[in-house]
């Protein structure tokens, strides 16, 4: 894991900002900058390797992790905004045991409001880290890996279900202000260059293999279902993996035949979860809850 020294923090309000810069950092258009070179994304991070799908039990907490990657800037600030989708709830911005708090964060900011049409919560978060006189200069420093800058305790619902992670394009806020994502190398913020969103894989999600099409049926409808999706279809499916008959990762013309060859040429059945319900214990293809009825 990364892990770095920590130091002690002073947290305020937005009560607490001058109210001429509050106004400044609020109002600036990041649309209106010049994007510059850095990266924030988010997942979990295992043995040095961000990993973008955040796994965790149904009715379970779990963590989705924040990083922020620039190989040529010292970072002032931050503004993140981040939309989960329905299927959790979304805790508090935390960082501890991050670069921010190591190096002396004096500022945080954040809220969740949820969606009013009830398709899940959006997280606002404002960072700064040198806002007190006597103004010591603390920045994120250039790094060119992923460093850590905060994390967020999620807790699922019962249901197993694909819930999208991803920064938001902005929204506004209880005050009437329009918040987007940015980057403070200096006043105004600018917008980054790279948002890497990820996803929350709740609970193991039940498919039947071969049941492409997602119908309840297994048959000649599915593998034209896949063949239409892999020359041009506009339906993709809900459940990549229940497409997949020869387990290579990949979807393609073998998974066609193979499917064929089942059903017309006394060909081998499908790989596990078949003929009954059942998960492979890496539901990731699946983009979003399907109905597991045969």
């Amino acid at each position: 894991m990364i892990s770095y020294a920590r130091s002690s923090l002073r947290f305020t309000s937005a009560k607490a900002l001058p109210a001429f810069l509050w106004i400044v950092l609020i109002s600036s258009s990041a649309s209106a900058q010049t994007p510059e070179n850095t990266t924030f994304l988010l997942g979990q991070e295992v043995g040095g390797v961000i990993d973008p799908v955040i796994t965790v039990d149904a009715g379970a907490t779990g963590s989705v992790e924040f990083f922020l990657q620039d190989e040529d800037d010292p970072v002032l600030g931050f503004f993140l905004v981040v939309a989960f989708g329905e299927g959790v709830s979304v805790g508090t911005f935390d960082i501890a045991g991050t670069i921010v708090e190591a190096v002396g964060a004096e500022t945080l900011l954040q809220g969740v409001t949820e969606d009013p049409d009830g398709s899940g919560s959006t997280l606002s978060v404002g960072l700064f880290l040198d806002k007190f006189f006597p103004f010591d200069g603390q920045t994120i420093p250039p790094s060119a890996v992923p460093l850590r800058i905060g994390q967020v305790d999620i807790t699922a619902g019962a249901q197993p279900r694909v819930v999208p992670v991803e920064f938001s394009p902005g929204i506004f806020s209880t005050t009437g202000n329009f918040l987007e994502n940015g980057v403070f190398l200096e006043i105004p913020a600018v917008p980054p260059g790279t948002l890497v969103g990820g996803t929350i894989v709740v609970g193991e999600i039940e498919y039947v293999r071969s049941d492409c099409n997602q119908d309840g049926a297994i048959d000649v409808a599915d593998p034209v279902f896949l063949l239409t999706y892999l020359f041009g279809g506009d339906d993709s499916p809900k459940c990549a993996d229940a497409c997949e008959m020869n387990l290579d990762g990949s979807l393609d013309v073998a998974d066609v035949i193979g499917t064929l060859q089942y059903l017309f040429g006394g060909g081998s059945p499908p790989p596990a979860p078949f003929p009954t319900c059942g998960s492979d214990g890496d539901p990731f293809g699946c983009d979003e809850p399907v109905t597991c009825t045969p």
